[in-house]
């Protein structure tokens, strides 16, 4: 274990940029950190004592850092944590969240987080409260705070960042693209433009992290309104191209209603984008699902069910780490989905409805 003052580069190097729900932008050291974000603008005197407070956790034991320890424990990703080890001292890795344009209505996501779902619920009730989810000066703010050209590595996210004007104009403001990987997390329904092809081509490397979560109408539910044919023909022609700096991984979002079908997912991802165009493996991982969605939450009935057709070491048994009856969250949740939508979980995911419904029983 290192010591703890160093025990996460991301710590003293990281950036998480991140819109707050009042429409501020706000940063802390990554994604999965759960302490305080500071919000800018703020003086740099301010910054810096917030980078010295940072500096001085020990990741290993902070509430604030729970997240990297769980999924190391269970051995389901790559943790941020280990994902900066090797990242070069005063060098910087950047997250963006700042664009939350995405043409996505994910189950597992809400409207501070989709400009989709954030008008899906504005057409629902229009005197709901929403999150704002953008403001013209993001990047000014983040440029501001940055040093650029110590910047080595920088992942975009969403909203959907293939549909981001933002993420365009960035990249192409970076002097030295050959020291800086890219990593893109797309629901895979945007095709790349031939621009953006080209300045990829540019870039020490660039990751599309495709998040798959099921197959076929299972996918078409859990990712609304995506449609599996587009995305897949999208996955295919990328993987197809033979970009040599470009490389591809597949997340898959773990939660109660995919978990059951985990085998199918599974069988159709060796099948046809377990390796790329020249003969590389292309790697796979789960995340667990947060909110009314988590794995962690399921009841006696679903989790017994897993376990006669999952072996106990599995990955998928392994995101279920406790359950209970007494929550009717997950059955709730997908009914107002259902009733927005005019939807059918239940004939979706048929296998596994007397097991969620025990839940309100």
């Amino acid at each position: 274990m290192p010591p703890s003052t160093q025990s996460c580069k991301l710590l003293t190097n990281g950036y998480k940029f991140d819109i707050s729900r009042n429409g501020d932008l706000e940063y802390g050291p990554c994604c999965q950190y759960t302490g305080d974000f500071i919000q800018l603008p703020e003086p740099k005197e301010v910054q810096l004592n917030y980078r010295n407070k940072l500096s001085k956790i020990d990741s290993y034991s902070a509430p604030s850092c729970a997240q990297c320890n769980f999924l190391e424990s269970k051995d389901l990703k790559i943790s941020m944590r280990q994902a900066a080890h090797l990242l070069p001292n005063n060098l910087l890795h950047v997250e963006l969240q700042i664009d939350k344009t995405c043409n996505g209505g994910c189950i597992i996501c809400s409207p501070q987080y989709s400009s989709f779902l954030r008008n899906e619920a504005l057409q629902h009730d229009p005197l709901s409260i929403v999150p704002v989810i953008s403001t013209q000066d993001n990047l000014k703010l983040v440029l501001e705070t940055l040093d650029l050209d110590k910047v080595v590595s920088i992942n975009f996210v969403g909203g959907e960042p293939l549909m981001s004007k933002m993420y365009l104009q960035l990249i192409q403001l970076i002097k030295n693209p050959g020291m800086v990987q890219l990593r893109y997390t797309t629901n895979g329904s945007i095709r790349p433009s031939a621009q953006l092809l080209e300045i990829w081509k540019k870039f020490k490397s660039v990751v599309i992290n495709f998040s798959i979560d099921g197959i076929g109408d299972q996918f078409e539910y859990i990712r609304f309104p995506l449609k599996w044919d587009i995305v897949t023909a999208n996955m295919f022609l990328l993987r197809d191209s033979e970009i040599p700096n470009i490389t591809y991984k597949i997340n898959h979002v773990v939660t109660p209603v995919n978990q059951f079908y985990f085998d199918e997912f599974n069988e159709w991802r060796i099948r046809n984008f377990s390796i790329d165009a020249i003969g590389n493996d292309i790697p796979f991982s789960f995340t667990p699902a947060a909110g009314p969605l988590s794995p962690t939450i399921i009841s006696q009935a679903l989790h017994t069910l897993l376990l006669t057709k999952y072996a106990k070491d599995s990955p998928i048994i392994r995101t279920v780490i406790s359950f209970r009856n007494t929550d009717s969250a997950i059955v709730d949740h997908l009914d107002s989905i259902d009733r927005k939508r005019n939807l059918d979980w239940r004939a979706v995911f048929p296998d596994i409805v007397d097991a969620l419904e025990q839940i309100k029983s």
